[in-house]
């Protein structure tokens, strides 16, 4: 899933495209603590988008 993020525009993401990339994410921190308060900041809205159960756009670098 990460893999297929646009570098230079955001994507659309819903329902198991965002379970799959909370799940990379997760697996990133546990690979790489450092960086871990910069995607909890992410994993916690890409939580309230799974609990709207809406589409979100999603742009990592900006």
């Amino acid at each position: 899933m990460l893999s297929s993020v646009s570098f230079d525009d955001y994507d659309l993401f819903s329902g198991t495209q965002i379970s799959s990339l909370v799940d990379e994410l997760v697996a990133v921190v546990n690979i790489n603590p450092l960086i871990s308060e910069l995607v909890k900041q992410m994993l916690a809205l890409l939580f309230k988008a799974q609990g709207s159960s809406k589409s979100i756009l999603f742009d990592p670098f900006k």
